[in-house]
């Protein structure tokens, strides 16, 4: 268990993404947390102190330049679980349709087990989960 996934457990708080970069001799760690709901500017703001203290424990706490964000307005639904969380939101979703490559714009009208059915302008699209390629909120 990486360091961030041991803070996100402490904290209640779920990775929702981590890229570590190498620049200049200089380690960056961004982390993106969610918590199920609203993530806060102090959610960001204990998680990223929590995980600094997680660093001292290790003698690591100069090692890393530290950056802690939600996953922001146009995140990536990239599972079920989500796609049942933001039902109801805008969103904007490509897909193969078997020729090529559709995108829809619209609203994540209904979740189902195998499928999202995504309405744009009035117009149905019913899309598998195995066929999206890219799927995002599009607040």
């Amino acid at each position: 268990m990486s360091l961030a996934e041991q803070t996100a457990l402490r904290s209640g708080i779920e990775i929702y993404d981590i890229v570590v970069q190498f620049r200049k001799g200089v380690v960056r760690v961004d982390i993106r947390i969610d918590n199920g709901a609203t993530v806060s500017h102090n959610d960001c703001s204990l998680f990223c102190t929590n995980y600094i203290e997680v660093l001292k424990e290790h003698g690591l706490e100069n090692e890393a330049a530290v950056e802690v964000s939600s996953p922001g307005l146009k995140r990536k639904i990239r599972n079920h679980k989500e796609w049942l969380r933001f039902e109801g939101a805008p969103v904007k979703v490509t897909y193969s349709d078997g020729k090529g490559s559709v995108t829809v714009k619209g609203v994540a009208k209904e979740v189902l087990k195998d499928s999202v059915v995504v309405v744009e302008n009035k117009k149905k699209h019913v899309v598998g989960y195995d066929t999206i390629r890219h799927a995002n909120l599009d607040y």
